[in-house]
């Protein structure tokens, strides 16, 4: 995902929120400086990870076999929650642009499909946060 804010210290001040928050500690946040040529603005290229796949803020992939067993593997991604709290913690000039859309800090939340037809997942049930 793409954030424009004005330094880096408020993404290091969000994933603290979002630690808090979500994760315990279990958050960490990658990014790089970029410059984007079709509108010549800055952007930070953003990745949240969990540090443990099996702590809170870790996202889960749920696959369905034919016969409706699930099985379910745990990733060190992070989670819808902790992406929620992570962008909510930031401040309210910032710009995020993920999954196409144009985010703002404290915006509405929609939840989507990430399973299939067959056997929907929302992405707010494919984690253990307990939230």
């Amino acid at each position: 995902m793409l954030i424009k804010v004005t330094n880096s210290l408020a993404l290091d001040k969000a994933i603290e929120i979002a630690n808090q928050k979500v994760g315990h500690g279990n958050l960490s946040v990658d990014y790089d400086f970029k410059r984007l040529a079709h509108d010549k603005q800055s952007w930070y290229h953003v990745r949240l990870k969990a540090k443990d796949s099996r702590h809170p803020g870790a996202k889960l992939t749920i696959r369905c076999d034919p016969t409706g067993k699930e099985h379910i593997r745990h990733t060190r991604s992070a989670c819808w929650h902790a992406h929620e709290a992570f962008f909510d913690a930031l401040p309210a000039d910032a710009v995020i642009k993920a999954m196409n859309l144009t985010i703002k800090p404290g915006g509405e939340w929609r939840d989507y499909n990430v399973g299939s037809i067959m056997f929907p997942v929302y992405a707010s049930e494919s984690c253990e946060c307990g939230w």
